[in-house]
């Protein structure tokens, strides 16, 4: 599988984290449906701690049952038997090697080494994401986001 891979974490992302006004889960995915709609190469996987709870199948539903025309971008969740969201998308990438590069999504840039964070590795774009809003039009994330895709 070639192309780029762009690595979600949930809460924080795709919904606020926290409070009681963070339902309905999954709502920012109407950010990204256009985006992966304009750049069809781009495959989705999830490091979320989501991932430790729910198979594949239920977080492929998650993300794509609102357009199962895209839900073919999901090639699974990073490995289950790695706690840690780094470490588990190293694993990923390792065991896919032709696969990159990679965006990795995420509120908490304090669970990745600070290479990573500070996007010091050419192979991984990190962009955080404001943990009590997630995504939202406008937000600093949703544009380098953006930058990444339209990036040759």
């Amino acid at each position: 599988m070639n192309g780029r891979i762009l690595s979600l974490d949930f809460d924080g992302v795709l919904h606020p984290f926290g409070g009681a006004g963070q339902r309905p889960f999954f709502r920012k995915m109407e950010l990204l449906y256009p985006l992966l709609e304009q750049y069809p190469e781009v495959r989705v996987t999830v490091h979320s701690s989501w991932r430790e709870i729910h198979d594949d199948e239920e977080l492929r539903d998650f993300l794509f049952s609102d357009r199962p025309a895209l839900e073919n971008r999901f090639i699974g969740a990073t490995p289950r038997d790695v706690m840690s969201r780094w470490e588990s998308i190293v694993a990923w990438a390792e065991r896919n090697p032709e696969a990159g590069p990679y965006c990795l999504l995420d509120d908490e840039p304090r669970m990745f080494p600070h290479h990573i964070a500070r996007n010091e590795d050419p192979r991984f774009r990190f962009i955080a994401c404001e943990t009590t809003y997630g995504l939202y039009e406008g937000s600093p994330a949703l544009t380098q986001l953006r930058d990444w895709l339209a990036q040759p």
